[in-house]
């Protein structure tokens, strides 16, 4: 589940109710200062003229997936517990959809199409061209945690942000915003 909480966009490895406490993943990402050559360092999405830097994003010691810092809201993060973009199974990237009123790096997800494509630039140069299959839109306590994060066949690419009126109460937003894509090409 995502959530934004004190202006910090989080999310868990479980679905779960927002009130439930996070829970411990399966497998921590390994932690390491170099960025290997099949890492993401660059995500494009023409169709809504995005171009975004990625960072790598572990495990934060509550079980939650770590996120970009508001400070760089243009910026997209790779979850890294899982398989980098255009390798089999589900990539994970996470950004912000605003902060303090300001667009962010994953604002316009919810203009994307069926067929729009999503380019990924490795660290080694090499550009990973990804489809989109469907975008979809889903209350937090719903968080499709498998389809997200597991059950892929081949290599796909998941982006996630959160999505909906900001509850200034809760200080959360009430859905998230999931786009699922599917490698049509490596170069």
């Amino acid at each position: 589940m995502l959530l934004l909480a004190a202006g910090i966009l989080w999310i868990s490895m479980n679905p779960s109710t927002q009130d439930d406490p996070p829970p411990a993943p399966a497998a921590a990402a390994p932690e390491t200062p170099d960025m290997p050559g099949d890492w993401p360092a660059q995500i494009k999405i023409p169709t809504i003229q995005l171009t975004a830097t990625v960072q790598p994003l572990g495990t934060e010691p509550d079980g939650t997936a770590e996120v970009p810092p508001l400070t760089e809201t243009k910026t997209a993060g790779w979850y890294r517990g899982g398989p980098p973009p255009g390798e089999p199974g589900a990539a994970v990237m996470i950004g912000h959809r605003d902060s303090l009123g300001n667009t962010a790096a994953f604002y316009y997800l919810d203009r994307l199409d069926a067929g729009d494509r999503i380019e990924v630039t490795r660290h080694d140069g090499r550009v990973e061209s990804f489809t989109v299959d469907s975008i979809e839109i889903i209350d937090k306590s719903a968080f499709p945690t498998d389809q997200v994060y597991g059950g892929a066949v081949g290599a796909q690419l998941r982006l996630v942000t959160c999505y909906g009126r900001y509850d200034l109460k809760r200080e959360t937003y009430p859905k998230n915003l999931i786009v699922f894509a599917t490698l049509a090409s490596s170069a």
